[in-house]
């Protein structure tokens, strides 16, 4: 899940989703989420992260725009039901462990909080079992609610500062 809400460290989120999607090998499945005023996704089911699959995620990456505010629930609700359409599919849930990626450095916004997101996310996690691993941008205003989000789901987060090579 990349945030994609207007911001001075789009650039450092983008980046950030590039490497995570260029580390993913013949045994993992990708999907995208972009979420900004809404949320889009690279294909509507999680591909094998083989051949053209990984280009085709990578190119979707490198195509994002930012552009309005972050709006989590759009996000998070594609995400599960990418995930919720990899349980049902062929696949099973054979040795397949759910993982959100969340990237961001957007707050959750006026009038909500990391409470109310994760009321929401634990309505959709009723039918998909996933941790949620986070990495907010340094000096952005979504450290706290990236964290709180991740730990309640067995993740963890972790802050990259944006101005070094996401890798490091």
């Amino acid at each position: 899940m990349v945030d994609t809400s207007a911001g001075d460290d789009f650039k450092a989120r983008q980046d950030a989703a590039s490497h995570v999607v260029g580390t993913l090998g013949a045994v993992d499945f990708v999907g995208v989420v972009g979420f900004g005023d809404s949320a889009s996704t690279y294909n509507s089911k999680m591909k094998r992260a083989i051949g053209d699959i990984k280009g085709d995620a990578s190119d979707y990456v490198a195509g994002l725009k930012a552009a309005g505010k972050a709006n989590y629930e759009a996000g998070f609700k594609s995400a599960y039901s990418l995930l919720s359409g990899v349980a049902s599919d062929s696949y099973g849930k054979v040795g397949c462990e759910n993982i959100i990626v969340l990237i961001t450095s957007a707050s959750i916004g006026a009038g909500k909080s990391s409470a109310d997101l994760g009321t929401y996310i634990n309505g959709l996690d009723s039918s998909v079992d996933a941790t949620i691993l986070s990495f907010s941008i340094k000096g952005g205003s979504g450290k706290a609610n990236s964290k709180s989000v991740s730990d309640a789901h067995k993740g963890t987060n972790t802050e990259i500062d944006g101005g070094k090579d996401v890798a490091e």
